[in-house]
């Protein structure tokens, strides 16, 4: 990365954490681009977390997590993209592919429909954020709709790896046995 001119710094010194973050997500994209990279996405949101660059070359697609500091006083920026974040970066380029048709949605343990439901502002019922609806408090009491023939072959039916909705979602809700009980 280029080093900063005093009037960039002296600019940086000056600016809230938002725009330090989007002055350095700037100075990378600039840089990259002077490196001959085509930007293809700034802080792509997706629901497991955000990219703040995206970035191709040479048929090469790159995920740049860009960390900006006033100081080192918390670490480096490169410290601040540990094992975990790397790891997440990996999942976020999965996804990104995936969307894109380039690749499978990373499989992941769920069972929401089992130990949760949504209620929307309309008082239907979902299993999830991502399936239908399947009664509304409106209706019938919740305990009925959740009880309700639709809801259990709904349940009863649902292959989390096959379904086409839940190998498209992210969600990460799973629920061990006794999990519960820890909360309580």
């Amino acid at each position: 990365m280029p080093s900063l001119g005093n009037a960039a710094f002296q600019t940086i010194m000056k600016t809230t954490r938002r725009e330090l973050g989007d002055q350095g997500e700037d100075l990378a994209a600039q840089a990259l681009k002077k490196q001959g990279y085509k930007i293809i996405e700034r802080n792509y949101l997706t629901p497991i977390g955000e990219v703040d660059l995206i970035a191709k070359q040479k048929g090469v697609l790159v995920f740049i997590e860009v960390k900006t500091r006033k100081s080192q006083r918390f670490g480096s920026p490169a410290e601040a993209v540990h094992p975990a974040k790397q790891a997440k970066l990996r999942r976020l380029a999965d996804y990104f592919a995936a969307v894109r048709g380039a690749g499978a949605f990373p499989h992941h343990k769920c069972n929401a429909p089992w130990v949760s439901a949504v209620i929307e502002a309309d008082g239907s019922v979902r299993p999830c954020f991502f399936h239908q609806a399947y009664g509304n408090i409106h209706d019938a009491p919740f305990d009925e709709v959740l009880n309700a023939p639709r809801a259990m072959a709904f349940r009863k039916g649902l292959k989390v790896r096959k379904n086409p909705v839940c190998r498209q979602c992210v969600c990460f809700l799973y629920l061990r046995p006794g999990d519960l009980k820890k909360i309580e």
